[in-house]
C-alpha cells in the first residue's frame, strides 16, 4: 500500500504539471506576421486579385446593412483598421482577416415632451478616424428625430481610448442639437484651447434662417472648448503642424482659408473653385479640385502656388511616410501614386482592375513590409500594397517619416522615443515564452553644430555681400531660435597680394570670427566684410581658405619677401570636437590650382579633399552667379562628395520654389543669383537640412537576460542621427524559475556612440504557477487515542551468569523494544509535522519494530503485545504520510517498508 500511494502521489504532480504547461502554451500569443501574410493565413476573409489589390470581406455587423459607410485606418500601422456601416462599428488588428464588434454606449434619449410626439429616432455613425499611435479612435454622426414632419438633430461624438474596442458618448461642451461636419485628430490644439488638443471638430449648428459653424477642441476626449466662431460654411476641413505653428486649412465651396496658431481664418490668395481635398505632408500644400484634371501646389505655407497635373475629378487624397508621395482617387485613372518630384520617378497609374474606390488611406509603415494603400466602395474595403519596385532609394535602416531632420525653427514631428507596439507591460504565464517585434523610433539626436560661412569678398560680390550678410544672419536668428545646439563663425577670402594686383586689401584667407555664440562679436565680425580686391585673372584662393579654416595650419610664402602673403598659423574656424562641422563657402570664381598657376603655394584641390574627410567637415557651396564666367561650381561639388555632403532622398529646393533643384546624392551646392534679390536662406537651410551624421547606433537590453533577450543584431552602423530613426529590436521574454510570481523591469537602451540617448521601461511580470487544490490523505487513520492496544508484557529476566567476570564490564541493560519504538514513532512525526520527511530516496523514512536479537522485523510468533506494537507503529507511519501529503502535496512524498 505504501508504494501504491507513492506511484499515485507522482502521477497527480505530473498531471497538473502537464494541465499547467498546456494551458501556458495555450495562452502564448502567436507569432507577429506582416499583413502581407493575411491573405495566405485567411483566404475566406482577404480575395487577392492579379493587379496586385485585394477584397476584404466586410465585418459581419449585428445591425443595419452590410454596406460600408466609412472606415479608418491607423496609419502607423499596415493592419488596423476601424469600419462602420452608419450603425455599428467593427475593429481589426490583422488587416481585415479577423473582426470585432466594439461595444457603443446606447443612444442619447430624446428630451420630454419632444417624445411623446415624435414619429421616429434613428442614430446614425457618418465618419470613424483613428489618431496614429495614439490608440485614440472617434466617430461622429447625428441623431435625427422627427416631430410632426419636422427634424431636430442632434450630434453624436464617440470616443475610444482602447484602440475602438470600446466607444463613449463625447458631446460635453457641444451644442444640444447641430451635426458635426468633420473631426480631424489634431497634433496640437489652436491657441484658444489649453493644452494639447486631441482632436478638432468642424460642428454646424442648424438655424432658423442661417446656420452657425464653429469648431471645437478637445484635450481629454470627453468635453468640448469652443475655438472659433462665427466661421463661414466650411464643406472641410484639415490640420497640421508647421513651422509657424498648428495650422488649420478649411474650405468653403468657393475659397480656400487658413488660420495659424490660434490666428483668425484668412482667405488664401491665388486658389478658388470647388475644392474637393487639401493635402498637408510635409514641407508641402497641394488643394485639389472637384473637377478638372488640375491642382494647386505651395512649398511655402501658401504664400506662392504653383499648377500641376491631377487625375479628372478627384475624390480624395492621402500621403505616404515620404513627403511629397502621393495617392489620389479619381475618375481617370481611378488611383494613382505620384512619387516626389526628387525621386525622378513617373507617376504610376494603380487603379484596381475590379472596381473604382475612393476614400484612400496609407500606412506609415516601411521596410520589411513597404507601404500599404487601402480604399474603399459601398460594398467592401480594399488593399493594395506598393511593389518593391516603387520603393525607391530608402535606406538600409529606414527612417521615418523619410525626410531628413529639419533645423528650423519648428516643432519636430518625434520629440521623445517612442517604442511600437505600444507595449510596455508584459505579463507571461508560468514557462511561457514570448517573442515581441520592438521598433524603437529614435528622435534627432541632440548633436551640436558649428557652422563657419566664408564667402569669397572680391570686387565682383560687391552686389551679392550685403544680401549674403543679411541672409546669414536671418539664418543664423532661425537656427537659434529652434532649440538646435548652434554655434557660427565668419570669414572671407580674395586672393595672395602676389597673384593679384598687389593690393594690401587682398588676403587670401581671414578669419573674422571663430566659431563661438551668437553675440555682439559675430554681428561685427559678420558686418566688417566689404567686397574689394581681387586677382588679375579672375581666380581666387578658396582651396587655400577651405584648408586653412579646417586646419588653422598657416602658411609661409617664401615667394613673396614683403610678407603680406604669409597666412599665421591657429586662425582655423576652432570647431567643436563632438559637433557637426559644417564650412558653407559662398564664391563667384574659380578656386586657384597648382596646376595652373605657376608658383602657387596653396594646397591641391586632392589635398583639401582629403583633409575634410580625415577632420569630420562636411563642405557645402553657394555657387553665385555674378556673369564672372569662373564657375566654382566644379570644384565645390568635389569638395561636397569628398565630405560626403549630398542632398537626401528628398533632394535640395535651392530657390524656395516648391521644386527640388538638387536630386537625392546630388552633392550640395546650390546655384545662387543675386539679381533675383532672394535671400539665400531658403538655399542654406535646404542644404543643411540634408546633412547627414552617420554614426554607429546601438541598441541594448538592461536587465536578467533570462528574462529578456534580443534576437538580432544589436549595433547599427552608419546610422544618420540628425534624421528620426525607426530600428528594429525584437525582443524574447521568458517566464521560467526562479522568476515566477515576480515582476521586473528592463530597459531597451539606445546609445549614438557612447552617448546614451534614449532608454524605455518595459515591465515584465513573470505569473506564479496555479495553487493546487487541497488533496484528502488517500488512506484514513483513526486517531491513536482510538487504537486500543494491551501494554507489552515486560521482557524475561536472563539466566545467571554461571560463570561471572568481575573485571569485564557489564553489558547494558536490553531496552523495551515496545518504548523505542513508540518513541521513534512520535520523533517521525514531529518530522512529518514539520514537513521535513526525506524524500524517497532518502534514508531514514522507512521503521520496522525488532525483537530482541532479530534482525528480520516482525515474525510469525511473536506475541499480541508485540503485533499490538507492530499496528500502532503502521497506523501511525500511515497518519504522518497523510498529513505530510496534505501540508506539501507540491513536494516529493513516499512512505516504504524496509526488510
Amino acid at each position: 500500500m505504501p508504494g501504491r500511494l507513492t506511484r499515485t502521489a507522482r502521477t497527480v504532480r505530473l498531471t497538473v504539471a502537464a494541465g499547467l504547461v498546456g494551458v501556458g502554451l495555450v495562452a502564448a500569443p502567436a507569432a507577429a506576421r506582416p499583413s502581407g501574410a493575411v491573405t495566405e493565413a485567411c483566404p475566406s476573409a482577404v480575395q487577392r486579385f492579379a493587379d496586385g489589390w485585394e477584397q476584404i470581406t466586410p465585418p459581419p455587423f449585428a445591425a443595419g446593412s452590410d454596406a460600408i459607410v466609412d472606415y479608418a485606418l491607423d496609419p502607423a500601422t499596415t493592419d488596423h483598421l476601424l469600419a462602420t456601416n452608419g450603425a455599428q462599428i467593427s475593429r481589426s488588428t490583422d488587416g481585415g482577416c479577423t473582426w470585432q464588434e466594439a461595444a457603443l454606449p446606447a443612444p442619447p434619449s430624446v428630451p420630454s415632451p419632444i417624445s411623446d410626439y415624435a414619429d421616429g429616432v434613428r442614430q446614425s455613425i457618418t465618419q470613424v478616424r483613428m489618431t496614429p499611435r495614439g490608440g485614440e479612435s472617434w466617430a461622429i454622426g447625428e441623431l435625427d428625430v422627427e416631430i410632426d414632419n419636422t427634424p431636430l438633430t442632434q450630434p453624436v461624438v464617440l470616443a475610444s481610448g482602447d484602440g475602438g474596442r470600446t466607444f463613449a458618448s463625447a458631446t460635453k461642451g457641444l451644442p444640444a442639437t447641430g451635426q458635426p461636419v468633420e473631426l480631424i485628430p489634431a497634433p496640437a490644439a489652436p491657441a484658444p484651447s489649453a493644452g494639447k488638443a486631441a482632436a478638432l471638430l468642424l460642428f454646424r449648428q442648424l438655424g432658423a434662417t442661417q446656420d452657425t459653424y464653429s469648431i471645437y477642441a478637445t484635450s481629454d476626449g470627453v468635453s468640448w472648448t469652443r475655438a472659433f466662431t462665427s466661421l463661414p460654411a466650411f464643406v472641410g476641413m484639415t490640420v497640421g503642424a508647421g513651422r509657424t505653428g498648428t495650422s488649420i486649412w478649411a474650405w468653403t465651396a468657393t475659397a480656400l482659408y487658413r488660420s495659424v496658431d490660434g490666428a483668425p481664418f484668412a482667405v488664401v490668395p491665388g486658389v478658388s473653385g470647388a475644392i474637393r481635398a487639401v493635402d498637408l505632408s510635409p514641407g508641402l500644400t497641394s488643394v485639389f479640385f472637384m473637377t478638372d484634371g488640375v491642382r494647386r501646389v505651395s512649398a511655402d505655407g501658401g504664400a506662392r502656388w504653383r499648377s500641376l497635373p491631377a487625375p479628372q475629378n478627384v475624390m480624395s487624397v492621402t500621403h505616404g511616410p515620404l513627403p511629397g508621395l502621393l495617392a489620389i482617387s479619381g475618375d481617370t485613372p481611378n488611383v494613382e501614386i505620384d512619387p516626389p518630384a526628387s525621386s525622378h520617378r513617373r507617376t504610376i497609374d494603380a487603379s484596381p482592375a475590379e472596381t473604382n474606390v475612393t476614400n484612400l488611406q496609407m500606412s506609415m509603415g516601411l521596410e520589411p513590409y513597404g507601404f500599404v494603400l487601402y480604399g474603399a466602395n459601398s460594398n467592401t474595403i480594399y488593399r493594395f500594397t506598393v511593389p518593391a519596385s516603387f520603393r525607391y532609394r530608402l535606406p538600409p535602416m529606414p527612417a521615418w517619416p523619410g525626410n531628413p531632420v529639419h533645423v528650423r525653427a519648428r516643432p519636430p514631428m518625434l520629440r521623445t522615443p517612442e517604442l511600437s507596439p505600444d507595449v510596455a507591460t508584459v505579463t507571461l504565464a508560468p514557462h511561457e515564452h514570448r517573442d515581441v517585434p520592438y521598433a524603437l523610433m529614435l528622435p534627432p539626436a541632440p548633436t551640436p553644430l558649428d557652422v563657419y560661412f566664408m564667402t569669397d569678398s572680391t570686387g565682383s560680390m560687391a552686389d551679392t555681400i550685403g544680401n549674403v550678410q543679411d541672409s546669414i544672419q536671418g539664418i543664423v536668428d532661425d537656427l537659434a531660435a529652434s532649440g538646435v545646439d548652434a554655434r557660427f563663425g565668419v570669414a572671407d577670402f580674395r586672393d595672395y597680394p602676389m597673384e593679384g594686383e598687389g593690393r594690401a586689401d587682398d588676403w587670401a584667407y581671414r578669419r573674422d570670427r571663430a566659431v563661438g555664440p551668437v553675440d555682439n562679436a559675430f554681428a561685427r565680425a559678420l558686418q566688417s566684410i566689404v567686397a574689394s580686391g581681387g586677382s588679375v585673372d579672375g581666380r581666387d584662393s578658396g582651396l587655400e581658405a577651405i584648408y586653412q579654416a579646417a586646419t588653422g595650419a598657416g602658411r609661409t610664402v617664401l615667394t613673396d619677401p614683403s610678407g603680406r602673403s604669409n597666412i599665421p598659423p591657429g586662425r582655423g574656424a576652432e570647431f567643436r570636437p563632438d559637433a557637426v562641422k559644417v564650412i558653407v563657402v559662398a564664391a563667384d570664381a574659380e578656386f586657384r590650382h597648382p596646376e595652373s598657376s605657376a608658383g602657387w603655394p596653396g594646397p591641391s584641390r586632392d589635398l583639401v579633399a582629403a583633409t575634410l574627410a580625415r577632420l569630420g567637415i562636411h563642405l557645402v557651396g553657394l555657387d553665385v552667379n555674378t556673369g564672372s564666367h569662373q564657375d566654382p561650381g566644379p570644384d565645390m561639388r568635389a569638395l561636397a562628395v569628398a565630405s560626403k555632403t549630398v542632398a537626401g532622398p528628398e533632394g535640395v529646393d535651392c530657390d524656395g520654389d516648391g521644386s527640388p533643384d538638387l536630386r537625392a546624392d546630388d552633392p550640395l551646392v546650390c546655384p545662387y543669383a543675386p539679381d533675383s534679390q532672394e535671400s539665400i536662406a531658403p538655399a542654406f537651410l535646404g542644404l543643411l537640412d540634408s546633412l547627414r551624421d552617420l554614426k554607429t547606433v546601438s541598441l541594448a537590453v538592461v536587465g536578467p537576460r533570462d528574462v529578456a533577450r534580443p534576437l538580432a543584431a544589436t549595433s547599427f552602423p552608419q546610422i544618420n542621427v540628425k534624421a528620426v530613426n525607426r530600428l528594429g529590436v525584437p525582443l524574447e521574454f521568458r517566464c521560467d524559475p526562479p522568476w515566477f510570481g515576480r515582476t521586473t523591469t528592463i530597459h531597451v537602451v539606445a546609445a549614438v556612440g557612447s552617448h546614451q540617448v534614449a532608454s524605455l521601461p518595459v515591465v515584465v511580470t513573470c505569473r506564479a504557477p496555479a495553487a493546487l487544490p487541497p488533496v484528502a490523505p488517500l488512506l484514513a487513520a483513526p486517531p491513536l487515542a482510538a487504537v486500543a492496544v494491551a501494554p507489552p508484557a515486560p521482557p524475561a529476566q536472563p539466566n545467571p551468569n554461571p560463570n561471572p567476570q568481575p573485571n569485564q564490564p557489564q553489558p547494558q541493560p536490553q531496552t523495551n523494544p515496545g518504548m523505542a519504538s513508540q518513541e521513534d514513532q512520535v520523533a517521525q512525526l514531529a518530522v512529518a509535522d514539520d514537513g521535513l520527511m526525506p524524500a524517497p530516496d532518502e534514508p531514514g523514512l522507512a521503521m520496522s519494530a525488532l525483537r530482541p536479537g532479530s534482525s528480520a522485523g516482525l515474525s510469525a510468533e511473536s506475541g499480541s503485545d508485540e503485533r499490538g506494537a507492530a499496528y500502532l507503529i503502521v497506523a501511525g507511519l500511515l497518519l504522518a504520510c497523510g498529513a505530510a501529503y496534505r501540508m506539501r502535496v507540491s513536494d516529493r512524498w513516499s512512505c516504504g517498508r524496509s526488510s
